[in-house]
């Protein structure tokens, strides 16, 4: 009778670790890399109303017009700024110049119509941006800069976050009408801040951002909360095309304007007076 009883009890401890090992597989972790939009579009497809899908802002949904600012010209860029911007006390204000004087384009042009797509699905879309929120050089109050600029360019990440308000965190990283501000705090610390504030317990996060060292961080995050994690190492941006040819002449010349007058010019306002020298 008694070992009777004993195989009576394998079948259920049989199931118990099936239901646990079953349970360990839905929970998802892993990071792709995605060179093309066509790749993000396909892992965001089947996105539902149980997933947080996070956007980085700078390199994901937005790059600056001029091409001395793309990703793929950025050990140009710091041989340049290390010439001309010898005083690294100026670096804050050289830098809220730059991208204050020349508008963000779209890193994609389809990039706010699939945003638009998934809040019409009832996926929750928050952006996760380095900026800080305290006052940057030129930019006054980032946060607004920051959200005017993405509704400029079709981004509404605050349609998703209607009943939110502003929340300060801490100094430097606060959320605001979709966007929370991270400054110099970690974004998986910044994610944690605002997920409790908006009160919501996504099964699943989707992070879109050209860092693997950030997307590393919020996967460590959602393990250790048990929220399945997909990480999109999206890097079109390495490879933007410009309606004219890179120069180096042009960035120089743009570089040492700013080093004798404090002044950025626009690709294309150095150009015009390039060649009337």
């Amino acid at each position: 009778m008694k070992l009777m009883k004993t195989f009576d009890y394998i079948p259920l401890a049989m199931a118990a670790c099936l239901t646990a090992c079953s349970t360990e597989r839905k929970m998802e972790n892993r990071i792709v890399t995605a060179g093309t939009i066509d790749v993000l579009e396909h892992e965001l497809k089947n996105a539902n109303r149980d997933i947080l899908v996070v956007f980085d802002c700078n390199g994901v949904l937005t790059a600056n017009s001029d091409q001395i600012m793309n990703n793929c010209h950025r050990k140009i860029f710091k041989t340049l700024f290390q010439k001309h911007i010898s005083d690294k006390s100026g670096m804050v204000e050289f830098l809220s110049c730059m991208v204050s004087a020349t508008p963000d384009r779209p890193v994609n042009e389809r990039m706010p119509t699939i945003i638009d797509d998934l809040q019409r699905r009832n996926v929750k879309v928050v952006v996760l941006t380095g900026l800080g929120a305290n006052p940057f050089g030129k930019i006054k109050d980032p946060k607004k800069w920051r959200s005017d600029t993405l509704n400029d360019l079709g981004y509404h990440f605050e349609n998703s976050w209607m009943s939110l308000g502003e929340k300060i965190f801490d100094d430097q990283s606060v959320y605001f009408k979709g966007i929370i501000l991270c400054g110099g705090n970690a974004k998986s610390q910044c994610l944690k801040n605002f997920i409790e504030y908006a009160n919501i317990k996504p099964k699943k996060i989707m992070f879109i951002d050209d860092s693997l060292k950030n997307l590393s961080d919020v996967s460590d995050f959602c393990r250790s909360r048990d929220i399945s994690f997909v990480g999109i190492n999206y890097l079109e941006a390495d490879h933007l095309n410009s309606k004219r040819p890179f120069s180096e002449k042009r960035a120089e010349f743009q570089f040492k304007t700013f080093e004798e007058n404090g002044v950025w010019l626009s690709d294309d306002e150095a150009e015009e007076k390039m060649s009337k020298k």
